[in-house]
């Protein structure tokens, strides 16, 4: 063996070695096959693509390292759990169903979940433990030093000043949590249009609450946990800790992690279908996977409040009694009524017509009662939790392990992408709806029917000799605007999102060939005849209306 392949071969062995090791410590590292080094997951290849060396990394092969490393788990615990003795209980409340792990010998007769009394029994249910842990890296003292910062900060609110009053003391507890990794695929609707949307994301490291009693939202809002900090679990952590164990039910761990996705997720679908009227509802593909963990947290729940602080990092998380409403339908429907009407004001103004304000408030009346039926049968309010939270944060110790806190900065890792079926097969897109030749063709429709008798008139007095009455024209625009305006709305606003404009995304991530048929043409199918007969319509009045205020 010449000495470069040699070289090769030692190179090979220890990032091997390294890479074993990561993978040893936590299965939440994905890394190269080729290198070791750390493998994001690539949407569009649907794989592991490495940032080092280039190299793909299949996900079938991440799947079967995770079997392989929960059966190793596994035998280990048993090993750990036949050789300790383990001076440990659980405590059970009847009246919420918490079931709690407490050191030895410490007395406690109140549940931190609901207030009532604890039932102590013999700890010997190993199968609630955990195969991963973070374990707790900030102290009671500092975790209610972030908490007193926390309460200065925000000393006008009124959650701030009954948690003030009432949180005397923190419970620190490992609480129980599945860590979710996999592929996800979603359906979404939009308010106001009758098109379903598709979009596939991957998800990595999602800490999902796997206990009743907790409320997830606020468990959300403490994180995120910093995974490469994540062990193998092992007994001695929990050793002198209280640890929650396990008790949401399969079906109901599903959902919650369902839920969870969608709430990620919605940001940016709102951002790309620019409404936050959606529905979206989602399932997991069958590459995904979780680990059972036990995450840090400081809670307190007291006067209709619920606290977490991150054990991690030391970030503050309340969820507040009162819900956030998604933006009124009716807001929409009344700023269309208002620039309607005063446009028509403005133009019954331009041409003298007599009594103007008479035939705005005609108008006015007639577009809120239009706008405010296309909006309201498609619009829903809905409610969103609402919650108080501290800067996400990095902990680390400094010289004599003081605590030192930096701020990170948050990055969307959840991000769907959008799919849509391409000559047979699935392809991911880019959606917009909005282009200059359409805003331009809309815009320039609306105008020009507006003002089609004021041209007609001027032709037909040109050519007649004669002096046009404009104010006559006045009767075409009570009908021309409010169908003009709902046009401009109903095709424009809401049936525009029925046919989106798609750029294909190439294997390389760049934008490839827009697919979109023409929206006039589409929108002329959808209405059949009825849109034929009234432009002919409409087109006849205006001529008519154009030759007597000529006549």
């Amino acid at each position: 063996m010449d000495e470069r392949a040699r070289l090769k071969e030692m190179r090979e062995q220890a990032l091997n070695a390294v890479r074993s090791q990561k993978l040893e410590n936590s299965p939440l590292y994905i890394a190269c096959q080729s290198c070791g080094a750390p493998a994001e997951f690539d949407i569009i290849h649907q794989n592991y693509h490495c940032q080092h060396c280039g190299a793909h990394t299949d996900v079938n092969t991440t799947l079967d390292f995770v079997k392989h490393w929960r059966e190793q788990q596994r035998h280990r615990l048993q090993q750990t759990a036949a050789q300790q003795d383990l001076q440990a209980e659980i405590v059970s409340r009847a009246n919420c169903g918490a079931e709690v792990v407490l050191p030895a010998g410490e007395v406690t007769a109140k549940c931190d979940f609901c207030g009532g009394k604890l039932v102590r029994k013999e700890f010997n249910q190993q199968e609630y433990f955990p195969e991963i842990i973070i374990p707790f890296y900030i102290t009671p003292q500092e975790a209610r030093a972030q908490l007193d910062k926390w309460l200065a900060e925000n000393k006008d609110t009124k959650e701030a000043q009954i948690i003030s009053q009432h949180c005397k003391k923190l419970a620190a507890y490992y609480l129980p949590y599945q860590v979710v990794q996999g592929s996800v695929s979603c359906q979404v609707f939009r308010d106001g249009s009758h098109r379903k949307y598709r979009c596939a994301g991957y998800v990595e490291n999602v800490a999902v609450n796997a206990s009743k009693q907790m409320d997830n939202s606020v468990l959300n809002a403490m994180e995120p946990f910093d995974w490469t900090k994540a062990q193998p679990f092992a007994y001695g952590f929990i050793a002198g800790q209280r640890a929650k164990l396990q008790d949401l039910g399969p079906k109901a761990l599903e959902q919650r992690t369902l839920e969870e996705i969608q709430e990620a997720y919605l940001p940016t679908i709102e951002k790309t279908l620019q409404t936050d009227g959606l529905d979206v509802h989602s399932h997991l593909q069958g590459d995904s996977w979780s680990l059972s963990a036990l995450l840090p947290a400081y809670v307190w729940q007291g006067q209709g409040l619920k606290l977490a602080i991150n054990g991690q990092t030391g970030r503050v998380a309340v969820k507040v009694k009162k819900q956030i409403k998604t933006r009124p339908w009716y807001i929409e429907p009344a700023l269309y009524t208002a620039l309607g009407t005063a446009a028509f004001y403005a133009l019954l103004l331009g041409f003298k017509v007599e009594e103007p304000e008479i035939l705005a408030g005609i108008l006015g009346a007639f577009l809120a009662i239009v706008f405010c039926s296309v909006f309201g049968n498609s619009t829903r309010q809905r409610l969103k939790n609402k919650y108080l939270q501290s800067e996400a944060v990095k902990a680390e110790r400094a010289q004599g392990d003081k605590l030192v806190l930096q701020k990170v900065e948050a990055v969307e890792t959840l991000v769907p992408q959008f799919v849509e079926k391409i000559k047979g097969q699935d392809q991911f897109v880019k959606l917009s709806f909005y282009s200059s030749s359409r805003l331009t063709k809309q815009m320039a429709l609306f105008a020009g029917l507006n003002l089609l008798p004021v041209a007609l008139a001027w032709l037909f007095g040109a050519v007649m000799n004669a002096k046009v009455e404009y104010s006559t024209i006045a009767a075409w625009w009570c009908i021309s605007v409010p169908v003009t305006l709902v046009w401009f709305v109903k095709f424009s606003r809401l049936t525009i999102f029925d046919f989106p404009i798609m750029h294909i995304i190439q294997p390389n991530g760049s934008l490839g060939n827009i697919i979109s048929a023409p929206f006039e043409k589409d929108v002329v199918q959808l209405i059949g005849m009825g849109f034929k007969w009234l432009w002919r319509g409409m087109l006849a009045f205006a001529i008519l209306i154009a030759f007597m205020a000529v006549v």
